[in-house]
């Protein structure tokens, strides 16, 4: 089963595999009100001020340039004859480069609508599910199991802060790298904890640790000098490398990518095989 960690809804989807997750013929969407949906379940806006004080606004940690104001992204999911290109998140950002509303989408339907903030100088977001009537949302026949920060607290009766639901905590290094990212419950309980760790100036180790503790994840990206991750390796529980990825890209006149072509690297018999596995697209938008 594959398991997607959603850092900034703080939920991790778990999904039967992709030859499970897509019915033969194509599908008809009916006719719906994104925007009234979209609007319907986003929380109510957040502070902006006073911040935590981080070394680096979230368009940075993004390895965003110039003032950015929105990224839209679609995904081609190149594994299939006929790739359907769907919208899979919007994010929006405010003058200091930091979120303020991101817009998470599954299949092309908007699932999530996350706003960020800042309560006593603390980074928070609170996030609002978005409900689709019988009808409005077709069946792609994949089962998911949501499972959320606050189903798994170890201390459910702990008194919570109600004006936000997760709080971001950021750690850098003394080279003012960012090394760590928490989430933490309006109880204060940690959640789900990301760590990187440097290999030289071009690798960089990322470990996925969930709820529980339990490592989620561990993958090493390989930058170019731009910091654009080229290589993504994945290991398994073994610590074996089990999936090599590989990106290129096509950029804006800001130097950010608007495409990235993704493909699986093997080896087949001695010989290096590439494998097409899905391009993203990005429409960005910047402030004057």
């Amino acid at each position: 089963m594959k398991i997607l960690a959603v850092f900034f809804t703080f939920v991790a989807v778990l999904t039967l595999p992709a030859a499970a997750q897509r019915k033969a013929g194509p599908t008809t969407k009916p006719k719906v009100d994104f925007s009234k949906k979209i609007a319907d379940a986003a929380p109510e806006a957040l502070p902006q001020s006073p911040t935590d004080g981080r070394l680096q606004t979230d368009a940075q940690m993004e390895n965003l340039s110039g003032k950015v104001k929105s990224v839209i992204e679609h995904s081609a999911d190149n594994r299939h004859a006929k790739p359907l290109r769907e919208l899979s998140k919007q994010d929006y950002y405010n003058e200091s480069g930091n979120m303020v509303t991101s817009v998470s989408y599954d299949e092309g339907y908007p699932s999530f609508v996350t706003v960020f903030g800042y309560v006593d100088g603390m980074r928070v977001s609170r996030t609002g599910d978005i409900a689709y009537a019988e009808g409005e949302k077709p069946s792609s026949g994949r089962m998911q199991i949501i499972v959320r920060m606050e189903d798994n607290l170890r201390n459910p009766n702990a008194p919570r802060d109600s004006r936000y639901a997760i709080r971001h905590k950021y750690t850098y290094d003394a080279e003012g790298r960012l090394i760590e990212k928490q989430t933490l419950a309006n109880s204060g309980e940690v959640g789900s904890r990301k760590t990187y760790r440097f290999e030289g100036k071009d690798r960089r180790e990322e470990r996925d640790f969930g709820f529980d503790g339990d490592e989620w994840s561990r993958t090493l990206e390989i930058h170019d000098a731009k910091g654009h991750v080229v290589e993504r390796r994945m290991y398994d529980d073994t610590g074996k490398v089990s999936d090599v990825e590989v990106n290129t890209y096509t950029f804006d006149s800001q130097g950010n990518w608007i495409v990235q072509k993704t493909v699986e690297k093997k080896t087949v018999r001695g010989k290096t095989v590439f494998k097409p596995l899905w391009t993203t697209y990005r429409t960005i938008t910047y402030y004057p």
